[in-house]
């Protein structure tokens, strides 16, 4: 292999992994973006994310929904505005 090409593979893997870094910080943030909307659902009707139909969550954390008001949005979706 020559020196150039060997260069340049090098350069592919560590951008490779970079790239897999970068998505194990967004799923550390959707981790805790998700532990965010079960608290507030448990403190504000004491249920779980498990009591409710299936949303989109990671769409809505791309999105930038702030958690607080993504939990807010299944409580009124499920039981109608309080």
């Amino acid at each position: 292999m020559s020196q150039k090409k060997g260069q340049l593979k090098r350069q592919r893997s560590a951008s490779f992994d970079n790239q897999n870094n970068d998505d194990n910080k967004d799923d550390n943030n959707f981790e805790e973006w998700m532990n965010n909307i079960e608290k507030f659902l448990i403190k504000k009707i004491n249920l779980r994310i498990t009591d409710f139909p299936d949303e989109d969550f990671r769409m809505n954390f791309d999105e930038g929904i702030l958690s607080e008001k993504m939990a807010q949005n299944m409580i009124d979706g499920y039981f109608g505005v309080f």
